[in-house]
């Protein structure tokens, strides 16, 4: 007996947690925790960290030379000398450098903003598969406690013979293939949540809440904001920074170096006396320009990042011209699709709800046969469906176009 109390606790505490973890949220709520708790969106915050944090490295001459030496020339002199020496360009360089450094860290942006984007699209296409599951589910939840009134009514119809059995068994197996139905419905609402819950990085179920504010209104030629193409001109001006940079490469560097005197006392392999050297050290310098001769191998990397610009420039007008094409398809989709909502909620769905309505009365009255019965009420659970299908299409119209067009909410 304790070993059943136990299990039945252990039950009602498992429901009771799987209570808890459940939410209903809007799409702009679920959008919000998905731009906060997206591992795949961290990780791009970080390469913008990391692009920025390479902006340090700007300014970053040769490594400096020290050197140790000893004239072997002079005789076996006791002299040795401690030199210093650095190759530097030109401040012109550096700067060119950083321009370029600043511009990939811009590339990391606007590559943030393609992700967040595309997340967006995402979460927002398996919210709305989620709202279509849930209506679905509602749908057949709906149907099941009219199938049930009719299951009813159709035995006590045959109990008082005015029916024949196969009315009773039809009654019977309609009711039994909706609760399979329902069921499958369930299942799918489940598998909706999964596939919502894999975006936001979070175990709480949730459950959609449809909102007027997670609409919006689209005119029919708008200016292209995509991230995509953002990520495309922002691409162009690395192309060109990079090329100024390479233009650089033909300017000479340059080379300082100061020499001091250092007798170092172990190290006299001739025992040459080195008084007359006690009395001060000696120190040199030396400037020199490094100019490249040899142009070549930076003519050719000119000319590679000439290509690089053309190639790149190309891509953005390629991504602005299929950007404003897909969006026009998708605006034509969107009309559509917002037609057939239109009919659905203004005429379809009125219609199959007076059509439930009547046809429950007149069956339960003897005016209609159970076979008419079911027809109506068969058609009326197809406008249902059709109704939720023209939801979910027009819905996914929206997402599609406010992927299309930047839309940043």
């Amino acid at each position: 007996m304790k070993r059943i109390i136990i299990i039945a606790l252990a039950i009602i505490g498992i429901s009771q947690s799987m209570m808890a973890q459940e939410r209903r949220m809007t799409l702009n709520e679920i959008l919000k925790l998905a731009m906060e708790n997206n591992l795949g969106l961290q990780s791009s915050r970080m390469a913008v960290e990391r692009a920025s944090a390479l902006q340090g490295t700007a300014f970053s001459p040769d490594p400096t030379s020290i050197s140790l030496s000893q004239d072997p020339t002079s005789g076996g002199s006791p002299d040795n000398a401690i030199t210093v020496s650095q190759n530097i360009a030109l401040p012109s360089v550096y700067s060119a450098h950083k321009s370029l450094l600043k511009a990939q860290t811009n590339v990391e942006r606007s590559r943030l903003a393609v992700d967040e984007n595309e997340l967006r699209r995402e979460v927002s296409s398996a919210f709305y598969d989620l709202l279509y599951a849930h209506d679905v589910l509602n749908i057949y939840s709906r149907q099941s406690s009219i199938y049930n009134d009719f299951n009813r009514v159709a035995v006590a119809k045959f109990s008082a013979g005015e029916t024949g059995r196969l009315e009773r068994m039809n009654a019977e197996r309609l009711k039994r293939e909706n609760e399979i139905k329902s069921k499958n419905a369930e299942r799918d609402f489940r598998t909706a949540q999964l596939n919502l819950m894999k975006w936001l990085n979070t175990d709480t179920l949730i459950i959609p809440i449809d909102s007027i504010d997670d609409k919006s209104v689209f005119p029919s030629n708008p200016y292209i904001e995509s991230p995509l193409l953002m990520l495309a001109k922002a691409d162009v001006d690395v192309a060109n920074r990079q090329l100024k940079l390479e233009k650089k490469g033909y300017l000479p560097t340059f080379s300082i170096g100061a020499s001091v005197q250092a007798v170092i006392k172990g190290f006299n392999p001739y025992n040459i006396d080195r008084r007359a050297y006690s009395k001060g050290d000696f120190m040199g310098f030396s400037v020199g320009v490094n100019i490249p001769l040899a142009f070549g191998a930076q003519k050719a990397r000119m000319n590679a990042a000439r290509k690089t610009v053309d190639m790149a420039s190309l891509n953005a007008k390629n991504q602005e011209y299929m950007l404003r094409k897909a969006y026009e398809a998708a605006y034509n989709d969107y009309i559509s699709a917002q037609n057939s909502l239109e009919y659905y909620q203004t005429q379809g769905v009125p219609q199959a709800r007076e059509m439930e309505r009547i046809s429950k009365i007149s069956y339960e009255n003897g005016s209609i046969g159970y076979v008419e019965l079911m027809q109506n009420m068969q058609s009326a659970v197809d406008v249902w469906k059709e109704y939720a299908d023209a939801e979910r299409r027009y819905n996914k119209t929206i997402v599609e176009l406010n992927y299309l067009k930047g839309d940043n909410k």
